[in-house]
Formats: structure tokens, C-alpha cells, sequence
């Protein structure tokens, strides 16, 4: 019986909406269905308590774990959870000193590094960002000791990680669900999902749509993210913003025939790798993405859509050029369908199981 431990600090939602919710629910269902019996140890802190006095219990009765994989929270390990006091700071390193004693190499996603740019200060506070910042680098303390891999979504990340060992380092993007959608190549039909206003606007995008009115394109957000954007966003005619999630995207998948991830490049861009672009892959749809992000890299190495600069005129060029030729929508979408196979769930879980018994070995 192969057996691992599935860690997190905080319970998972299987109906979460955002990708830092439907991640680890994911995760774990892949290590299910590549055969693994799945000790869980998530949940509040009391749960994970418990849950790890069980263990310990399992561990002096010989039962035998090939290794443990967690996913952590976007915020810190003493705080996470829906209620974030009193904390609890010494949990998580209670777990991943019980692992390593016996001996179970451990494997962390480490999901963000927000909190180590300037814009953080701006949106949390600098009191709050003071206190957050302290505990985020008590985190990082705990994997360097603790952790035989930490995964990132991209290397790239792993440059501002400066208190963590390097060689530790391993990516590991998000994985995605195929869907088969089958779209007419023509009209062209632009989808983009995900938040408007910060890292994540569309301005050069929204200029080059007012030239193209034979182009269509859907902007799914989150209701109250477009309430605090739209007096600042002037939409042209052909595109509509809408507010559906879960099972109420598939309806605008099955309307697209292209994903886009056309957002200015900044450090952040340079090594985010976004659940939507996986989940655009997963169902089959070609990205137009900017140039200059790591989204762009993996579209341009796995020709699974089109690249461009950050330029209105750019991207007005390249859906003219999509416009009058059809046909290379239909070429890549059938690229795009051989390539998604590399990235589902079920990959990314069976890497993780291969990379982390290869370290048990290496003991």
C-alpha cells in the first residue's frame, strides 16, 4: 500500500472559487487517483492537532509513509485559517519536524511572494505589512530546516526567496481539467478570466478591441473586484464583463475559441503562472499573451497560442492577422489539445511522487 501525507493549514473548500482554494482540493484528489492512500492533515488548528497526535500514534506503530506534500496559504502558517486567532506559530513546524524524525522527505507548494514587493505595503499598511512580513520570513525559516523541496510555480520566483536553500527549489505550475469545447474558428471570440486593476490590467488590450469591432470578447471577474474598478475602465462596445465561476465558466468556454492573458509585464508577471492559463490549456483554447511574462514563455515553448508586446497597436496586429486567417486558430487549437495532456493534475501529482521518493532514496 503506497501511503502519503496530505498537508495544508487550513480546510479545503471543494467549492472554492479562487485558485488558491482550488489548488490544493485538486492536489489532493490527484495523489487519490494515482493510488496513494492519503493520510490528511488539514483543517483548523485544532484539527491538524489532533490529526497529528494521530500520526505520531501511526509512526510508533511502524505504519510507513512514502512522503508528505503541503500546500501553504496566502497567508502566514500561525494566522491561516478562516479565523486567524489566537495564532499558532508553532504548528506547522511541529508537523514537518514529526516527518523529517521519521524520516518523510516533505514537499511544500510555496504558493506566493507578494508580501516582498512594494506594492504590498500599499494595499495591506505598513503596520500590517511590518507584522505579516516577520511571520511570512518565520515560515521560510521553518521550510530551510524542515523542507526537502520547495515548490514554486515557477524558478524564477526562487530569486526572492532569499532565506531559503536554492537547491530545494522545484516548479511546479498548476495542473488543469480537460474539457473538450469545440469552437468555430470564426467569429473571433476573446475570453479572459481572472481580477481587473493592479498586476492584472488591460488597458492596451481594451484599446486595440475599439479598432476591431468584428472581435468579441468576454471578460469574466469578480463582481465586486469590477465595482471597484469600472469608473476607472472605459469599455468598447465589443466586450462584456460578466460574473460566473465553477461550473458557470463552462458555458463561456464553450463560447471562446481563445484564452488571453494580455497584462503589462512587471517583476510580478515575470514569474506568476496564473491557474487560468492551465485551465485555458486544459480546455483546449489557444493564449494571446504579453511578452516579457512567464506565461508568454510557456506559451512560446509549448506553441500553444501567440505572442506580443505589451502594445495596442501589437495586439490589434496579430487579431487582424488571426481575423483574415482562421485556419491558424483551428492549426494551434490542435497543438494545444496534444500539448495539455503534459499538464494535468494527475502530472503534476505523479511528479511530485516520483521527485520526493527520489529524495527518500537518496537518504
Amino acid at each position: 500500500m503506497r501511503r502519503m501525507i496530505f498537508h495544508a493549514p487550513f480546510a479545503l473548500d471543494p467549492k472554492a472559487k479562487a485558485a488558491s482554494g482550488i489548488r490544493p482540493v485538486r492536489m489532493k484528489e490527484a495523489f487519490v487517483e494515482a493510488g496513494y492512500e492519503v493520510f490528511d492533515l488539514t483543517g483548523t488548528a485544532r484539527t491538524r492537532r489532533d490529526a497529528l497526535k494521530k500520526l505520531r500514534a501511526l509512526l510508533a506503530q511502524g505504519v510507513k509513509f512514502d512522503f508528505c506534500y503541503s500546500e501553504s496559504a496566502t497567508i502566514p502558517n500561525a494566522v491561516a485559517g478562516k479565523k486567524h486567532f489566537p495564532p499558532h506559530f508553532f504548528l506547522e513546524a511541529k508537523i514537518f519536524a514529526t516527518c523529517s524524525r521519521a524520516n518523510i522527505p516533505v514537499g511544500l507548494f510555496y504558493r506566493d511572494i507578494y508580501w516582498a514587493f512594494a506594492d504590498y505595503k500599499q494595499s495591506v499598511g505598513k503596520i500590517l505589512a511590518f507584522l505579516m512580513t516577520r511571520l511570512y520570513r518565520f515560515d521560510l525559516r521553518v521550510y530551510r530546516r524542515f523542507v526537502s523541496r520547495l515548490y514554486l510555480p515557477s524558478l524564477l520566483m526562487g530569486e526572492h526567496l532569499v532565506i531559503s536553500n536554492p537547491e530545494t527549489f522545484c516548479a511546479l505550475p498548476p495542473g488543469a481539467a480537460l474539457v473538450d469545447t469545440t469552437v468555430d474558428p470564426s467569429p473571433l471570440r476573446l475570453l479572459y478570466v481572472g481580477a481587473l486593476g493592479g498586476h492584472y490590467r488591460l488597458d492596451e488590450v481594451f484599446s486595440a478591441l475599439r479598432d476591431l469591432p468584428g472581435v468579441e470578447m468576454i471578460v469574466c471577474t469578480g463582481k465586486q473586484g469590477w465595482e471597484a474598478q469600472r469608473d476607472s475602465i472605459e469599455l468598447p462596445p465589443n466586450v462584456r464583463v460578466v460574473h460566473e465561476s465553477g461550473q458557470g465558466l463552462e458555458k463561456l468556454y464553450k463560447w471562446a475559441n481563445a484564452g488571453l492573458l494580455f497584462m503589462r509585464p512587471d517583476p510580478y508577471r515575470q514569474f506568476a503562472a496564473p491557474m487560468k492559463l492551465y485551465e485555458y490549456v486544459g480546455h483546449a483554447k489557444p493564449v494571446i499573451a504579453s511578452a516579457g511574462t512567464l506565461v508568454a514563455e510557456f506559451v512560446g515553448e509549448n506553441q500553444v497560442g501567440w505572442v506580443a508586446p505589451y502594445k495596442a497597436q501589437s495586439l490589434k496586429e496579430l487579431l487582424d492577422s488571426l481575423v483574415s486567417n482562421p485556419q491558424l486558430i483551428t492549426e494551434v487549437t490542435k497543438k494545444v489539445e496534444k500539448a495539455r495532456h503534459h499538464h494535468t493534475w494527475l502530472a503534476r501529482a505523479r511528479f511530485v511522487a516520483e521527485d520526493l521518493t527520489g529524495v527518500k532514496r537518496d537518504v
